[in-house]
């Protein structure tokens, strides 16, 4: 029985590990056995996530409270955008397999990445994608969410944008993806969807600015984590 002639499988986050090692040159990175690990890992990091959270004059300071333990951590296990997102990411990931067979599609998983440049800051990839000839990496950062105006525009929303900045710098990635799976629920129950794609490359003279404003306001309010005093943000920065 001759191989088949494509290979559209999600490969395992372990395989990363067996083909970039444990270490790159501006990150080093954990895969852990379970999430339960994993959480436990990210304790005392910064993640993706959370990047937003920073420029955002109100979330920040229940970021501060959070991360200082004053204040219990949100559990948003019982949401249902959460859980759909759950329930949907492994579909995606293979639908994006399928769909560039050019590319090896790599699931994140538990694996944790932490930069050795600002070692404050983690992050963890929903989908990692490598070019088969190239060896070009790709970050897919991927989205359940309901349809709303924001997704009328150019460009993806400002938490979304932000957290893939934060990903970039950890993970050294220059080219990012957004990818939502946009949902809409009618009248009679049926739900309905469609995908979108927002591209970007980090090392843009538009973008790269941005990273850097975000990863200085990060390590500010670590500093402000790790020394217990809160300081209130009047603004967001300009260039959002």
């Amino acid at each position: 029985m001759s191989e088949p002639a494509f290979d559209f499988r999600v490969r395992p986050a372990a395989e990363f590990i067996d083909r970039f090692g444990n270490e790159g040159d501006v990150w080093t990175a954990t895969l852990y056995d379970s999430r339960e690990e994993w959480l436990a890992g990210r304790v005392g990091h910064l993640g993706a996530s959370a990047a937003y959270m920073v420029l955002d004059t109100e979330m920040r300071k229940r970021l501060f409270d959070e991360m200082t333990g004053s204040r219990p951590h949100e559990d948003l296990s019982g949401n249902e955008l959460v859980q759909r997102g759950v329930a949907a990411e492994p579909l995606v990931r293979s639908l994006i397999a399928v769909e560039n067979p050019d590319w090896d599609i790599y699931d994140g998983g538990n694996l944790l990445f932490v930069s050795k440049r600002k070692p404050f800051a983690s992050a963890t990839l929903d989908c990692i994608a490598v070019h088969r000839k190239t060896g070009e990496l790709c970050d897919i950062e991927l989205k359940e969410a309901p349809w709303s105006n924001k997704w009328k525009g150019e460009y993806a929303p400002d938490g979304y944008f932000a957290q893939v900045m934060h990903q970039s710098f950890v993970t050294g990635i220059n080219h990012c993806v957004i990818h939502p799976r946009i949902y809409l629920r009618r009248d009679d129950g049926f739900t309905t969807s469609f995908e979108r794609s927002y591209e970007y490359w980090m090392d843009d003279p538009a973008i790269a600015p941005q990273v850097a404003d975000l990863m200085e306001r990060e390590e500010k309010f670590m500093d402000e984590v790790r020394n217990g005093r809160y300081k209130p943000v009047l603004s967001l920065p300009s260039v959002f």
